[in-house]
This record gives structure tokens, sequence and C-alpha cells, in this order.
């Protein structure tokens, strides 16, 4: 019972990737810019801010809910069970809702891929950077 947090956790944080997601989508202005441009295909290079713009968001608000956890319940474990019992939920959700893509024949296909490999593990890397940051420090004193 002590890691139903964490799991629930991950489930607010897919639901809030979802709403970051689409209100994204429509207020951003990186998606005017994106189809404004004059002679857009799918071998154009814009597509990488569109892959640095979701993969940002991703790990930006993985970051944010991994740190609200550990603030809110620093008594609940802080280890890598929780966080992957964190990442399930949005791994779940982003394949059900998009299949795996691993085509990289152009520039757009190989941006929805990186960002979509990014969902898949925000929460993991953020928590790997944590660790490995919180190590370093250590080291250093």
């Amino acid at each position: 019972m002590k890691y139903l947090p964490s799991f629930i956790f991950g489930i607010i944080l897919t639901v809030l990737l979802l709403y970051v997601f689409h209100f994204s989508a429509v207020y951003s202005p990186i998606l005017d810019f994106i189809t404004s441009t004059p002679d857009l295909d799918e071998h154009s290079f814009i597509w990488i801010f569109l892959m640095v713009h979701d993969s940002l968001l991703a790990l930006v608000f993985s970051a944010l809910i991994l740190f609200l956890y550990r603030h809110f319940l620093p008594k609940l474990p802080f280890n890598w069970l929780a966080i992957l019992l964190m990442q399930i939920p949005l791994t779940f959700f982003m394949f059900r809702s998009s299949a795996v893509s691993l085509n990289f024949d152009t520039v757009y296909n190989a941006a929805t891929s990186i960002a979509s490999l990014v969902y898949y593990i925000s929460v993991l890397v953020v928590f790997s950077v944590t660790v490995t940051y919180n190590k370093q420090i250590n080291q250093d004193k």
C-alpha cells in the first residue's frame, strides 16, 4: 500500500499532460509558427521545434509531479519501484492512444517518434537525472 500514492501521482501526471497538450495545441505559438511556414512538408527541419516543444513539456511536467510527490509525501518511498509505478499510467495511456511509431524516414516522423519515446520514459529520465545530481552533490562535499 505504500506505493499506491506513486501510482496515483502517475495518473495525475497522465491527466495533466493530456490537458497540457490539448491547450498547447490550441494556444501555443509553435503550432502557429509551423503552420505559417511556407513550403512546409514532412522533410522540413521546422518539425524539430515541435519535437523539442513536446519533449520539454513532458519533461517539465514530469519533474513538477515528481517533485510534488517528494515534497508532499516525504516519508513514502522514493526509489525506482515508486518511479516505475508513477511512469506506468503515462506509458499505458500513450500506448493506448497512439501506437509506437519508430519510423525515421522523414523529419516529421522522426520528430514525432522521438517525442513519443520521451513521453514513455519522462518520469524515469527526470528521476535518474535527480539521482545523478544528488550523488554528484554528495560526492563534492
